[in-house]
């Protein structure tokens, strides 16, 4: 049960907090579904001075207020949530919680 003390609609990221670069989780995702990973590339411009290097969630709001931390891995969430999507699993954008 949430603690009546935690601010109405908090935003709370629910992550692990460590950095992921976007072709390496393809890379992951591609190897779970048994898919050739030549079909992606990594092209660096480094002309682009302004260009994004790494975005890390924090997860500090979820740990302090929800006593939370992460319990699997990356590997495993993106193995149960391919395995839910193939067992024809929907979200529902209707909360119950309002």
């Amino acid at each position: 049960m949430l603690s009546a003390n935690i601010k109405k609609n908090l935003i709370i990221n629910v992550c692990s907090g460590k950095s992921q670069k976007t072709h390496e989780l393809v890379k992951k995702i591609f190897k779970i579904l048994n898919c050739r990973t030549k079909l992606i590339s990594v092209k660096r411009d480094k002309t682009k001075s302004k260009e994004l290097i790494k975005m890390v969630g924090n997860n500090k709001k979820a740990r302090t207020n929800l006593k939370w931390k992460p319990k699997i891995s990356l590997e495993l969430g993106i193995k149960n949530t391919i395995e839910w999507l193939k067992a024809g699993k929907s979200v529902s954008r209707q909360s119950n919680y309002e």
